[in-house]
């Protein structure tokens, strides 16, 4: 289970390189969220 959500991230984070700051931040924001509803 976490290492399906450690190799989500940094697919997330590899894609997210080559697009600009703001879609990025944008991005990083709705993984997180997504994150945390998994948590609960």
């Amino acid at each position: 289970m976490l290492i399906i959500i450690v190799l989500l991230i940094n697919i997330t984070f590899i894609e997210n390189a080559t697009a600009i700051p703001f879609i990025r931040n944008n991005f990083l924001k709705q993984d997180v969220a997504l994150l945390s509803n998994l948590m609960i």
